[in-house]
């Protein structure tokens, strides 16, 4: 079941399971018709923009792309995206992504899912995916609060700089599951983005 290795040459192999796209893509065929609903300025602008840009280099037909997301701003993301897509439940997004991919190995399935979303609630079925190393790209957007709920800070915050937060500040150490022993071991690959640098 397991289609990458940890030399991350199984990636490119389990990729060529999914249909390439007959004709030629651009961007603009990965935008859907639905109005982006982000506050503006919000970095999630970017990250989308550079998802859109960068499928097509992938030759990969839409329909067989599929984007699983759960609870929060981030998770809007699979309705601007003109492929498959499923909005979840809170912290579930890579759980009911296993089972797609394990399933279905002709589609390339990409999780989307917020720091709160994956690395609380959902923190279990994130590393439990890893550790399955199940052939999944996995978009965790990482703000470091929940803002859709304004303003509490998410497992992996830095400490409260501000007087009037410090008060609100959690009493437990920050978390990356990205660091855990379970997560390095298993994982093809990683990489960090900032939406504010340069591509």
């Amino acid at each position: 079941m397991t289609e990458t290795s940890t030399e991350g040459t199984g990636t490119i192999e389990a990729l060529s399971l999914v249909p390439k796209a007959e004709a030629r893509q651009s961007m603009k065929d990965f935008k859907s018709d639905q109005e982006v609903r982000w506050c503006p300025g919000c970095g999630d602008y970017a990250v989308l923009a550079a998802v859109q840009g960068f499928m097509p280099e992938l030759g990969l037909a839409k329909e067989n792309i599929v984007f699983v997301s759960g609870i929060g701003c981030s998770s809007r993301f699979p309705y601007y995206m003109n492929t498959y897509g499923m909005h979840s439940i809170h912290g579930r997004a890579p759980a009911i992504a296993t089972g797609l991919a394990s399933s279905r190995r002709d589609l390339s399935v990409w999780v989307v899912t917020g720091d709160g979303d994956a690395l609380s609630i959902g923190g279990n079925h994130l590393i439990h995916a890893l550790r399955r190393n199940v052939n999944l790209k996995i978009l965790l957007f990482n703000n470091r609060i929940y803002g859709l709920t304004k303003g509490q800070y998410s497992p992996p915050r830095r400490s409260a700089r501000s007087p009037s937060r410090r008060r609100w500040a959690r009493w437990t150490r920050p978390s990356t599951r990205c660091r855990s022993p379970s997560a390095r071991r298993r994982r093809s690959w990683r990489g960090r983005w900032t939406p504010t640098a340069s591509i």
